[in-house]
């Protein structure tokens, strides 16, 4: 089974070298969806629904912290 992943950060360059490093050396993770604001993460952590999530924490805007407080708690 795939660990599935979001990667959220707002320079394209960084999501892209972060999703190019785990596909090459960690083939058990998937990279599920990616997002360049706290905004869009929100809508592709409901899409995706990822076991975990790749966050940047300096963004424009609102955080990586805010984000993940603005998230539901959920159980493992």
């Amino acid at each position: 089974m795939k660990l599935t992943t979001l990667i959220v950060d707002d320079e394209s360059a960084g999501r892209e070298t972060l999703a190019d490093m785990l596909q090459q050396y960690c083939p058990e993770i998937d990279v599920a969806g990616t997002a360049s604001s706290v905004a869009t993460a929100r809508k592709e952590v409901e899409r995706v629904k990822p076991h975990a999530v790749f966050l940047d924490i300096e963004m424009p805007r609102e955080n990586g912290f805010e984000f993940l407080s603005s998230l539901p708690h959920r159980s493992v």
